[in-house]
């Protein structure tokens, strides 16, 4: 079993016991340093997991203008894809955030890629992860909304369904 793997089911059993700051720098060490594969992370839940966990990080790093974070969630995301256990169009989404976390706070995507470098591609067709980030940025911002500035600024889920139909046509190249 690896740490990463304890880490996270230590989180999906006890929920945040230790609060962001202390499961936040455990948890981006695990992922900055975790070898790629779906041996990892043996339950969906555990993809859920950090899955969230980037959702949270995108806002964090736009509050905290932390390129570090950004790159950390990156790779959270590419933990979780890796694994095959959830939805691409799940993650993108969240990357979505993650790319407009960048914009944001003017960071350059190519740098923000480079440093997830241990992690060189994702999903089951290699793609690089560059590539894979850029496709983040079309998607359509309706599950979430920006909301405040500065040390109070959030991405907050939208309350309504997202339009399923527009994000299959994209996912597919499709107008």
């Amino acid at each position: 079993m690896t740490q990463l793997r304890e880490h996270l089911e230590g989180w999906v059993e006890n929920g945040d016991p230790l609060g962001w700051t202390v499961w936040d720098e455990g948890l981006r060490a695990l992922v900055d340093t975790a070898e790629v594969g779906g041996d990892h992370l043996q339950t969906t839940s555990l993809c859920w997991v950090l899955t969230g966990w980037s959702e949270v990080a995108a806002s964090r790093a736009v509050q905290t203008v932390d390129k570090a974070l950004v790159a950390s969630a990156l790779a959270a995301l590419i933990v979780a894809d890796r694994s095959g256990r959830v939805d691409r169009r799940d993650l993108l989404t969240v990357a979505q955030l993650l790319r407009r976390a960048v914009a944001l706070c003017s960071f350059d995507i190519d740098e923000v890629s480079a440093t997830t470098s241990s992690l060189p591609s994702v999903g089951k067709n290699e793609e690089p992860v560059l590539d894979w980030f850029r496709q983040a940025e079309g998607i359509p911002t309706s599950t979430h909304r920006e909301i405040a500035e500065g040390l109070d600024f959030r991405f907050e889920r939208a309350q309504g369904g997202v339009d399923v139909d527009k994000l299959l046509r994209w996912a597919n190249g499709e107008p």
